[in-house]
């Protein structure tokens, strides 16, 4: 699994009720859960990937303001405090192929989010904790923590310059790529992202400018067999730069071009270090046609290219494209498809290309009922070393709000994790289930 961040990823859905489920397979870490005042992530404020024009709303972004959380409004801000907390079971704890370990956890985020409530410019601000307690395998609890902040400028018109920070500690999922095998706790890191990005919107023109800067630093992890598995050797800053212009060809759809730029560069210095340079260029179009789909298609090039000699340079197609369909007011159907390069861990490789499709439906069965349901497969075929590793995962869920101060929700998800070629990992099997519940303000 790479520790390279998708700095420019797609927009991300936000949840009306965070599920305290397990992460994702191939993710680091979980993903931060978000709700109303909360900061989210860098993406989900738009300028790149905001393709939606107000024609169609999805069924997780529409306004519910009988169960909207009213915060406490103070000095110009309004603040939300919630407690996310959950019950969840996992059939495979250590993700191995035999002699699986099943038990139970319990999580709890508490969070505090502030939100400015001015005609002009905004602040927004989020702190929580992030734990999972195991009733019998104790070695993997975690205790994260996260800090965020988001501040915007507004300029003439819809023009607008913006700036976000976060601070994290979290936990590196058992199920990734990267995580050691014989480690006996999940691996710790420490993550600090900044985002600067600039946004000038006139007329049918739209053109923006960001720069990124993220800091990793991982934890040593105790070993199975006694002593400590390094992972300085993990540690990475990484700066990268994107323009993007825009030209609306009709108020419903618009054609766009992308330039990106990353250097990656491992703070341990080696003759194996992955110090590397990214360039991508993507072209495609984003598009909201009334009443029936909305999205963005990009396709393009990339090339990243390796400072020691032993990774040789990586380069082809790349992708990232997510639409969704709009069969009746109540439900949504959503897909998704990325294919990007992310460094390797695994000795004499470099990176791999990941290839990523999913695909979600999410139904109002009632007004404060919402179903979901989803399936995604990820590809991950390593560049230097005969591996190729093929995730699978299948969810379904249902999420109850009961007023403004209360919700409930469910998720059962199962996964399969197959690796093939001569130097491939374990395959394994996961079902995992949890029930959740959130108090909020």
């Amino acid at each position: 699994m790479s520790v390279r961040k998708h700095i420019f990823a797609g927009a991300i859905g936000m949840s009306l009720l965070g599920l305290a489920g397990a992460a994702s397979a191939q993710a680091l870490g979980r993903p931060a859960t978000s709700g109303p005042g909360d900061f989210g992530t860098f993406d989900d404020y738009g300028a790149f990937y905001d393709y939606s024009r107000g024609r169609n709303t999805s069924v997780l972004e529409r306004e519910r303001p009988e169960y909207s959380a009213l915060g406490w409004r103070t000095a110009g801000f309004t603040l939300f405090p919630k407690v996310e907390t959950g019950l969840g079971a996992t059939s495979n704890v250590y993700a191995v192929d035999t002699g699986r370990t099943s038990d139970t956890y319990l999580a709890f985020d508490p969070s505090i989010s502030a939100r400015s409530e001015w005609s002009r410019h905004s602040v927004r601000a989020n702190a929580g904790l992030l734990t999972r307690k195991f009733y019998d395998e104790t070695s993997e609890n975690e205790t994260g923590w996260y800090v965020r902040g988001n501040g915007q400028l507004d300029m003439v018109g819809e023009s607008y310059l913006r700036a976000s920070s976060s601070i994290t500690k979290d936990y590196e999922s058992r199920f990734s790529a990267g995580s050691p095998a014989n480690a006996a706790n999940p691996p710790k890191f420490k993550s600090f992202d900044t985002d600067l990005r600039a946004v000038y919107q006139a007329g049918r023109v739209r053109a923006a400018a960001s720069t990124t800067y993220t800091r990793i630093d991982f934890h040593d992890v105790r070993a199975t067999t006694g002593g400590h598995i390094d992972q300085d050797f993990r540690d990475q800053d990484i700066w990268g730069a994107q323009l993007r212009g825009e030209y609306g060809l009709t108020p419903d759809a618009a054609v766009f071009g992308r330039l990106e730029y990353s250097e990656s560069n491992y703070r341990m210095a080696s003759a194996t270090s992955r110090d590397s340079k990214e360039w991508r260029a993507t072209t495609g179009a984003d598009f909201d046609i009334g009443a029936l789909v909305r999205g963005e298609i990009g396709v393009g090039y990339l090339k990243r290219e390796y400072d020691a000699a032993l990774y040789p340079s990586i380069s082809g197609f790349s992708a990232r494209t997510q639409v969704e369909y709009f069969p009746t007011q109540l439900t949504t159907v959503t897909g998704r498809y990325e294919r990007a390069v992310q460094d390797s861990v695994i000795a004499n490789s470099g990176g791999y290309f990941a290839d990523t499709v999913s695909a979600r439906v999410d139904h109002e069965l009632l007004r404060n009922l919402l179903l979901n349901a989803s399936v995604t497969y990820f590809k991950s075929a390593y560049q230097g070393i005969d591996r190729t590793d093929k995730v699978s995962t299948i969810s379904a869920g249902a999420q109850y709000l009961m007023n403004r101060s209360v919700g409930i929700g469910a998720n059962l998800s199962y996964g399969d994790r197959n690796s093939t070629g001569a130097q491939a990992t374990s395959d394994y099997k996961v079902t995992r289930f949890v029930v959740s519940l959130v108090l909020q303000r």
